[in-house]
């Protein structure tokens, strides 16, 4: 019996062991993301860039996040990127986030004007720049020609989850080789810029996750003959016809 209830212990103490080695599941991202299914993001090439609304309390985030959107839409190289200035002019814009409503025919006017094939709105939704940093983000892809969003972003970016600011400092490690001392890659959650760097990249990455073009269909085997009619006869064929029986005259067209 003492035997059974040794056995039975051991049995739970490996099984409680085992669940301690196993690694948590990993956390979901801290963003949600949309991309309109009859959409193709391939055919943007060019896309206007407004300037963000501001919804925290920091006047001047909107504008640092912005030129860092920018600097990563061009690093990734999909769209050519149109910055558009702060001004009354294009504030205007701004409301899209919170009205959840654009007016149609203004930016299909703003589209003619820059020559663009989307707009990028967005909004600045909460920011904390003091250790452990915080970023809430809003981006919207506005195809004008269809007045719809066709792809969006939104969520919070809190360094507070430690398996976040772990991937911001794996970043600037080993993605942009900004850091080569442990201590150094810190700088990645104590630095606002170097944060919102981080924030905008993970942004960018998720509007335009999108899947490769269709692959071209291969082109037949240029060293596959082609197959030809049965009954219709080549030229070769007429050549080794006369060869094979020299005293009938030769086709018309065949010469030696």
């Amino acid at each position: 019996m003492r035997t059974c209830l040794r056995v039975l212990a051991l049995v739970l103490m490996l099984g409680a062991g085992c669940a301690l080695l196993k690694p948590p599941p990993p956390s979901p991202p801290p963003f949600g993301a949309y991309h309109a299914a009859h959409f193709d993001l391939h055919a943007v090439a060019r896309v206007l860039l407004l300037p963000l609304a501001n919804e925290s309390p920091f006047p001047y985030v909107a504008d640092e996040m912005g030129t860092a959107l920018a600097a990563e839409l061009q690093r990734l190289g999909c769209f050519e990127v149109v910055v558009a200035p702060r001004c009354p002019e294009f504030c205007a814009f701004q409301g899209v986030h919170t009205t959840g409503r654009f007016d149609e025919q203004a930016f299909l006017d703003l589209a003619r004007t820059f020559k663009v094939d989307g707009i990028l709105v967005g909004s600045v939704t909460q920011y904390h720049p003091y250790v452990p940093p915080r970023i809430g983000l809003a981006l919207q892809l506005i195809c004008p020609g269809e007045g719809v969003v066709v792809a969006s972003v939104d969520g919070l970016w809190d360094a507070r989850q430690k398996e976040l600011a772990e991937e911001a400092r794996v970043y600037y490690r080993d993605t942009v080789c900004l850091f080569h001392a442990p201590s150094a890659s810190e700088l990645a959650i104590t630095s606002p810029q170097l944060y919102q760097r981080f924030v905008a990249h993970e942004v960018v990455e998720a509007l335009v996750d999108r899947p490769p073009p269709p692959a071209p269909k291969p082109d037949a085997d240029p060293g596959k003959s082609k197959p030809t009619d049965p009954g219709k006869q080549t030229d070769e064929d007429k050549n080794a016809q006369a060869e094979l029986q020299p005293g009938q005259p030769k086709p018309a067209g065949v010469s030696r």
